[in-house]
């Protein structure tokens, strides 16, 4: 089965908040691969634990990494609100 490559607006996002590379990897095989998917993976930052750094399997279990995942969590709601809110000026 083939992996569709990491969105290179997400690939930034995750760089920016220092997301380390195997839970990027991860996130890749686990077909998270665009900022919408991203945004839509979970419902709150609560759930960055058990859905993104457990299931990836990292060994970078620590807040600075939870820190990470959910800065750029945010940042992809963000991107993704503000290009709905386009969508349907238009």
């Amino acid at each position: 089965m083939s992996t569709l490559p990491l969105e290179d607006s997400l690939k930034e996002i995750l760089k920016d908040n220092h997301v380390p590379d195997d839970i990027a990897n991860w996130m890749q095989t686990a077909g998270c691969c665009t900022i919408k998917l991203f945004a839509d993976w979970i419902e709150d930052s609560k759930e960055v634990e058990d859905n993104i750094i457990k299931a990836s399997g990292t060994a970078h279990q620590d807040r600075r990494t939870r820190s990470s995942v959910i800065g750029a969590w945010k940042d992809a709601v963000s991107m993704n609100n503000r290009r709905l809110k386009r969508l349907s000026e238009n």
